[in-house]
This record gives structure tokens, sequence and C-alpha cells, in this order.
């Protein structure tokens, strides 16, 4: 019976620890913006590219929408943003 229980809490604390660092991952403090270029008559426009950026510390993120006009930028830190969308050719 003792063996069996210092068994559980053995297991008890490798699951903790292998599941620290999805819960660290949690404690970011980080924002997402996502979104879809259309032009005027409301077809979606692929390949503009899209500038975040956080206007205090001046960091950018830039990324280029897809086919169907969506674009994600991740993990932006928080603050006031400005944002700039660019056609490329």
């Amino acid at each position: 019976m003792y063996a069996w229980k210092r068994l559980f809490i053995l297991a008890l604390g490798w699951s903790f620890f292998l599941a620290a660092p999805i819960a660290l991952k949690a404690q970011l403090n980080r924002g997402t913006l996502e979104g879809i270029v259309t032009d005027p008559q409301g077809a979606a426009v692929p390949g503009v590219a899209v500038t975040v950026t956080e206007v205090a510390i001046n960091v950018t993120a830039k990324t280029v929408t897809n086919r169907s006009g969506s674009y994600l930028v991740e993990a932006l830190v928080p603050g006031e943003h400005s944002s700039a969308l660019r056609r490329l050719k």
C-alpha cells in the first residue's frame, strides 16, 4: 500500500513538472491583431504588407495578407498601436 502511495505522489509531481511550461506560457502579456483587407467593392486583397507599430517604444511587427486577404499579427506588446497597409507589387 505504501509503495502505491509513493508511486502516486511521484507521478503527480512529474505531471506538475511536465505541465509547468504550458502554464508558464499562458502568463505572457501579449496581444494578437487579425483582419481582412478588402477593396471598396468588398473583394479580398492579397499581397498587402501590414505593419503594426507600438507607438511608445517603436516596436514593429510585419506580415503580408494571404490569398483571401487575411492577416494575423501575433505577440504584440501591450500599448497603443498604429497600423499601416501597403500594396506589394
